[in-house]
């Protein structure tokens, strides 16, 4: 019995021993693998290099915009509008007038710009817009084309205008409307004043009946774009001149309306100006 109870004794001091090893061995984290070996666990159900950081974690939370925020984003859109809205204002003739539409006047009109050079367009800002003024080409017969290839092809003067009125009623843009053009003979007419030029068959000067429709709808089309009204349209003829001997003398153009005085007053009358 005493052989008995001692190697019972034995055998739970070394029971005790084993589980006491095993426990310290083996860490919170670990695990067994398949193989039956200890591998540590992972901590986190995320590899250890995508888990997020406190810091990274707070950087890609959305936060609603402060109120400061708010008041310069529509400040900014505000501006923005606004500064869209005055480029449109300022690039051209835009809104529709009595009776002139845009679509009218783009069936009109084409640009053919002159080549920026000094003895036509010259690239030079009028000063100040005032009036708008009617010439004609002094040349029978002769077409707006073959008048815009003299204006771009000029070595000897300076001569241009914005636009130049075919005898069937098409319209060529010599250059933007903001631009000198060398039409009027004096500094201060030609840096304040849009100029149209118009062709015509014979000598008198008298316009297609075309020519004269289309001269009405752009003068009409320019006068309510720009807030004009008839007393801002002008002969060339009203331009005062000097001579080198200080005669002032007045240019005959548009040759007829100079000498038909009452077709230029018909001509102002029909002008759709609202």
């Amino acid at each position: 019995m005493k052989k008995f109870m001692i190697r019972v004794s034995a055998l739970l001091i070394v029971a005790a021993s084993l589980v006491s090893t095993s426990c310290s061995d083996i860490s919170p984290n670990a695990s067994s693998s398949s193989s039956g070996k200890i591998t540590s666990a992972d901590s986190t159900k995320y590899p250890p290099a995508t888990v997020p950081s406190q810091t990274d974690a707070q950087q890609t939370t959305e936060e609603p915009p402060s109120s400061d925020t708010v008041e310069s984003t529509s400040t900014e859109e505000s501006t923005s509008t606004e500064e869209s809205t005055s480029t449109e204002e300022t690039t051209g003739p835009s809104a529709p007038s009595a009776g002139v539409t845009d679509e009218e006047m783009a069936s009109l009109i084409t640009q053919k710009y002159l080549t920026v050079r000094e003895r036509s367009r010259s690239g030079n800002k009028l000063t100040e817009l005032k009036e708008i003024v009617i010439h004609y080409v002094a040349n029978p017969k002769t077409s707006a084309l073959q008048n815009w290839n003299y204006f771009e092809t000029q070595t000897s003067t300076y001569v241009s205008a914005h636009f130049i009125i075919d005898m069937d009623g098409s319209i060529i843009q010599c250059m933007p409307l903001d631009e000198v053009a060398w039409a009027i003979g004096t500094t201060e007419g030609n840096y304040s004043t849009i100029s149209i030029e118009c062709c015509h068959p014979d000598k008198t000067g008298k316009f297609t009946d075309a020519t004269y429709d289309s001269l009405i709808k752009l003068v009409s089309w320019l006068c309510n774009e720009f807030g004009f009204t008839a007393d801002n349209v002008k002969r060339h003829y009203d331009y005062p001149r000097k001579n080198s001997s200080g005669v002032v003398w007045h240019k005959s153009c548009p040759l007829y309306f100079v000498e038909h005085p009452e077709e230029w007053e018909k001509f102002k009358n029909s002008l759709l100006i609202t």
